[in-house]
């Protein structure tokens, strides 16, 4: 920490009070205050005992191979993915044989399980016992015994080719089951067939996205539109889609011709390209700036999209200049070698022709036809079709009639079988990997889903006052009515305490959700719904994303031709697709096979594909306030991985770029690379050097790689208990003993797959006892020592090319080992850590204001003790802090120790939770109370083992104070050496190594906040003076928040750019006007870091933190300013306050945070001189 002497120029000062600061005074005080609370810590958490315990084993501590270690990793993640391929070939050939086997029947009826169908009656008939949550699916309601049917509403359920489909597609649900039986690692199973049906195994109820209106939702989906259907369908292609915008194309026409526009980019991929141009007398790029073919990623799509409107229909039409321009396109992208260097196509959208332009074509097309035709002729009173049909027919392309917006969606897609024939041809089995993408309930963030959000939230809280006020009527009612029968008791006290309890109540009521369930008449198919849709998962937990491998199911019938003639029977195969199959992989399933026990603290692993786009990364934030981000699935490994240099925004490191190509190219590599981290929400960050190892993912487009930290990072423990030789000489539960520790909750020490390979058991015998309860992780750790163990009904995890067969217990053999010897070496007493025996623990607790103790090991344990009482437990607003922070090396606070220790090995890291003391001033003022059981200090300290050449992070202490007793302590400590912090005019604060306020002497709201906020000018001589270091940072996955300044019929006037800038200018020069009056009444200076207490448009710019794109919403996301209000930003000057509306949008966001540098053991003390300007404090 850093100790920080103020003196505050709020009031002036006599000159019979002058305060005068010793330097060497203060430097002294820092000392012995540091020492005092050091020797607490280290006493009280055990830290001298358990690092002697483990330096026992420090002969023990080696470098290892990081590039062993990830070839061992690739290869794991390759066979499992090879697991998954062999599923998917299984329902392709299965899927191929019941389709050429099947009979049509024009009259066909069947019955089937409709996804959107499922009630309370099916699961009578299906036996309830059959549905189970389970995680390898998302936590939904599964059933294993069926799957079930998804069809567009564009699909009529009715049509006997869809029912024949349906009907021979059933007998795949005992392939899925199969399938599942071999690798019960399996998520979901599926077929997307061409006909617009999904069979989707597991059985279960269709879950939509969140619907923020009472209207009933509308769904969308159709697999075949879905990126995995379309990559399995088609190979990677270049497009040129060719709007006509003459005369004619105007109104309705005009409008069917840029959705069905819309629509073939919706199709498109990351794999493929596409240029989109307009055409008249001349063809132009309808986005200026992307005038070429452009990858089809999801940026460049919206960019085309939010071009169309600018899009004018007038002039001739002039389809030979159009024709060129588009062959010149795609014969110059693939003689540079750009692009796909696959299938190429024209994509022509008009209401007619007048002619075929049959020499343009031999030009540019002809004999070999290289590039297909695909016309859509718009329109429903169109005069002829003959021209443009002749077109798509001898360009091997195809021909659409699109009369009306309805009839879009499905004739858009008839393009993808054709794109399909080489595959078809071909005969050979090409499986595809999609991007990753998350469920389809999950909820887009779009600026119609934002706004009906924002919505929501105002109704949900005008009833919530209008709730709040019915009550308080009502006991006013009651207070007059009393006051008429028993006179009047009330004072102003009760008054003010009734009023508080209902603020207090009305703050509690859940006002920003608003998921109120809708009954339809039937209790038990709702409370099926519920069961369904809402999973387990806690509100703030990460969401699933997944993978989906997939592969084109064909036709396997042929034509045979002149039967009845003389000459040879001819036989042709018909190049038809069936549609595709697939699996999904969620990511989780990958993480699991890089595990963070391997990596180490602060070490990570991401994967990426052929574009350089991340599959996992512990930075990609695909979500933003509960929504998707609209280019979550398109983060690139550049925009997370940042290099410590002074370069400006998308500006590539050399290093990381090398690192990117060489995994887009598949080449196995190492680097190591200084790089800057954020961490705690994008409010800290650490600069160090990762040392980056990489290789390819064989049979796939992935590479994977793991980032160790230097130095620490190499070097690890390998010491651990040989379980199996020693369980009969000791009692290993004696180290498990109570319930004052935990294991890491997502970890798996033991598998117990073997549990849901009884529950499949179950269901198909149709056994009607309930499965076993779910283990606690802690309750597995103990029934493998205390059962398990003793069996040896156990076998330990080892890399397979086949799926596990988990007839017993799978273990990780490292890390339970490595858990059972950390649990003894931290089993210890208060006796073993006392420096002092005579010294009565509990005077030492009740004088430092001690809550809590605990450790945290690189297995995972953690142990604690809590000093407080139940009934100060129950107080808590939230889980004690190691329940909380119970996933140890994964945690916040133990990678921060772990990094600091590199800067001080001698320190504690202090901390409070973000804005603490403002939570602290709001609790005390609802509750009148003295004693606040959640304002707490949180100290850490590493536990490193070895020599001075092979160091490895083992451990890390921690221990939790009061904050009004390190306060007093603080202050006590300050008087013995006259040090002046009770004085009213001088300010004293206690910072951490990233400039947050750990104590503040007189303005507890300060506490928890950045300092710069408080005194700029002070913190810029820190950075001056070598203290703090400011690091740059950008964030490239942000979203941005625009003022909605005005709708209606005036709206496009009021949004023009200038307009906007003027408002906000002039607002901004509003608040500022109010602030600089206040300053002058109230004698205070604004310092430039109080810009992070408003927010100022984008009109002005904070020197901490800007935005790239220009907008200044001040990284809502990051809590730099926490809102009040989810709709906006809310403003408050005097007691006048506004809440502003907004629309969200992805954008580029950069900012400074600050890091402590290394300045060695000794204390050392800089006195700032404020000069003639004085200081802003």
């Amino acid at each position: 920490m850093l100790t920080i002497v103020d003196l505050n120029g709020l009031r002036p000062i006599k000159a019979t009070d002058e305060l005068v600061f010793d330097e060497d005074v203060i430097k002294n005080m820092a000392r012995v205050f540091g020492r005092e609370l050091s020797a607490v810590s280290t006493e009280q958490t055990c830290l001298s005992r358990i690092q002697e315990n483990f330096q026992h084993y420090s002969h023990e501590v080696s470098w290892f191979d990081g590039n062993k270690m990830m070839d061992d990793m690739r290869n794991d993640v390759m066979h499992m993915f090879n697991w998954k391929k062999h599923s998917v070939e299984r329902i392709a050939n299965e899927s191929e044989r019941l389709a050429s086997n099947h009979t049509y029947d024009k009259n066909i009826g069947f019955d089937y399980f409709n996804v959107k169908r499922l009630t309370d009656k099916d699961l009578v008939d299906l036996n309830s016992r059959q549905w189970q949550r389970n995680p390898n699916f998302d936590d939904s309601v599964v059933n294993f015994e069926h799957s079930a049917i998804h069809l567009p509403i564009n699909v009529n359920d009715k049509s006997s080719d869809v029912i024949n489909e349906i009907k021979w597609s059933e007998h795949l649900t005992q392939f899925f089951k199969n399938n599942l039986a071999f690798d019960p690692s399996l998520s979901w199973q599926f077929f997307g067939s061409a006909k617009g049906f999904l069979r989707l195994y597991p059985a279960t109820l269709w879950r939509e996205e969140k619907n923020f209106t009472e209207k009933p939702r509308i769904d969308f989906y159709d697999c075949r539109l879905r990126p995995w259907y379309i990559k399995g369908a088609a190979s990677s292609k270049d497009i040129v889609i060719l709007l006509d915008t003459s005369g004619s194309m105007t109104g309705v026409r005009k409008s069917i011709g840029q959705s069905v526009l819309e629509h073939i980019l919706d199709t498109l991929t990351e794999d493929d390209y596409v240029a989109a141009l307009k055409f008249s007398k001349d063809a132009q790029p309808i986005h200026p700036c992307l005038n070429t073919l452009v990858q089809a990623n999801k940026k460049n799509i919206a960019e085309i999209k939010s071009h169309l409107v600018n899009v004018k229909t007038n002039e001739f039409v002039n389809f030979t200049a159009a024709l060129v321009e588009a062959f010149t396109f795609l014969q110059q992208f693939n003689r540079s070698g750009q692009g796909s260097q696959c299938n190429q196509a024209i994509m022509l959208i008009t209401d007619g022709a007048p002619g075929t332009y049959e020499e343009t074509f031999k030009q540019f097309n002809w004999p070999n036809i290289p590039v297909r035709v695909f016309t859509y002729l718009i329109g429903h009173d169109v005069t002829s079709h003959n021209e443009v049909y002749w077109m798509a027919c001898h360009n091997r392309g195809y021909y659409t009639h699109v009369m009306n917006r309805a009839e879009v969606h499905e004739q858009v897609q008839k393009y993808i079988p054709v794109m399909s024939r080489p595959i078809v041809l071909s005969g050979e089995r090409i499986f595809s990997w999609s991007p990753i993408y998350a469920p389809i309930y999950e909820t887009e963030l779009t600026e119609e889903n934002w706004i009906n959000k924002q919505t929501q939230i105002k109704m949900n809280r005008l009833r919530a006052q209008a709730r709040y006020a019915d009550n308080l009527a009502a006991s006013r009612s009651l207070r007059n009515l009393n006051a008429k029968r028993y006179g009047n008791i009330d004072s102003e006290d009760q008054n003010a305490e009734v009023i508080q309890r209902g603020i207090s109540k009305r703050s509690n009521q859940i006002i920003d959700d608003g998921d109120d369930e809708e009954t339809d008449g039937s209790d038990d198919v709702v409370a099926f719904k519920q069961i369904a849709l809402e999973p387990k998962s806690q509100k703030n937990q990460p969401i699933s994303l997944f993978t989906t491998l997939s592969t084109p199911n064909v036709t396997k019938r042929i034509l045979i031709k002149n039967v009845y003639q003389d000459a040879d029977i001819e036989t042709i195969r018909i190049a038809n697709l069936l549609g595709v199959a697939g699996v999904d992989i969620p990511i989780k399933e990958i993480e699991k096979l890089t595990p963070a026990f391997k990596l180490g603290v602060n070490g990570y692993s991401f994967m990426i594909n052929n574009n350089g786009y991340l599959l996992n990364h512990p930075d990609l934030r695909p979500t933003f306030e509960g929504f998707l981000k609209p280019f979550y699935h398109s983060v690139d490994m550049s925009e997370v991985e940042l290099a410590n240099n002074t370069l400006g925004p998308r500006q590539i490191d050399s290093d990381i770029d090398s690192i990117r190509s060489n995994m887009i190219n598949r080449t196995h590599g190492w680097k190591k690379v200084a790089v800057k981290i954020h961490i705690d929400e994008m409010k800290r960050v650490t600069t160090r050097v990762n040392h980056y190892t990489h290789g390819m993912i064989g049979q796939t487009p992935f590479s994977l790689a793991i980032a160790l930290p230097e130095p620490y990072g190499s070097y690890r423990l390998t010491s651990q208990v040989d379980l199996r030789m020693k369980y009969r000489e000791q009692n290993f539960t004696h180290f498990f003993r109570g319930n004052q520790w935990r294991v890491h909750p997502n970890w798996v020490y033991c598998d117990h797959h073997h549990q849901f390979n009884s529950l499949l058991q179950q269901q198909q015998q149709q056994q009607q006892q309930p499965p076993e309860p779910q283990l606690t992780p802690e309750e597995s750790i103990l029934q493998f020592l205390m059962s398990d163990l003793e069996k040896q009904n156990f076998r330990w995890r080892t890399s397979s090319i086949r799926p596990k067969v988990y007839e017993t217990i799978l273990c990780d053999k490292d890390l339970i080992q490595s858990l059972v010897l950390d649990a003894n070496l931290t089993d210890t007493t208060r006796e073993q850590c006392s420096s002092n025996p005579n010294y009565r623990d509990e005077q030492r607790i009740k004088t430092f204001g001690i809550v809590s103790t605990f450790v945290s090991t690189r297995s995972g344990l953690t142990r604690f003790k809590d000093y407080r009482s139940k009934d100060e437990i129950k107080l808590l607003e939230d889980l004690p802090f190691y329940l909380k922070h119970d996933r140890a090396i994964e945690e916040t606070y133990y990678k921060r120790s772990v990094d600091f220790y590199q800067i001080n090995n001698d320190a504690f890291v202090y901390s409070v939770e973000f804005d603490s003391g403002e939570k602290h001033e709001r609790r005390m003022a609802s509750t009148h109370s003295h004693y606040d059981s959640n304002f707490l200090v949180t100290a850490t300290h590493a536990l490193f083992i070895g020599n001075l050449k092979h160091n490895a992070p083992v451990a890390v202490v921690g221990i939790q104070f009061h904050y009004d007793t390190i306060l007093e302590f603080f202050l006590n400590n300050t008087n013995k050496f006259n040090v002046p912090c009770t004085h009213l005019d001088v300010d004293c604060y206690l910072v951490d190594n990233n400039a947050f306020i750990i104590l503040s002497n007189h303005k507890t709201s300060d506490v928890g906040k950045f300092f710069g906020e408080i005194d700029g000018d002070i913190l810029e001589k820190l950075i001056e003076i070598g203290v703090y270091k400011r690091v740059h940072l950008f964030d490239y996955q942000a979203i941005c928040l625009d003022p909605e300044v005005v709708s209606g019929p005036s709206a496009s006037f009021f949004n023009h750019s200038i307009l906007v800038q003027l408002l906000r200018y002039l607002r901004s020069m509003t608040k500022l006007i109010a602030i600089f009056y206040l300053n002058l009444l109230y004698g205070s200076d604004t310092n430039r870091w109080s810009w992070w207490s408003i927010d100022s448009g984008d009109s002005f710019s904070s020197p901490i933190m800007t935005e790239a794109s220009s907008d200044q919403e001040f990284l809502r996301q990051n809590n730099w300013i926490k809102s009040e209000s989810f709709y906006g930003t809310e403003y408050s000057i005097g007691s006048d306050s506004f809440e502003e509306k907004t629309i969200p949008r992805a954008c580029d966001k950069e900012f400074d945070l600050y890091e402590m540098i290394d300045f060695g053991p000794e204390t050392k003390s800089h006195q700032i001189q404020c000069g003639s300007s004085q200081c802003s404090r």
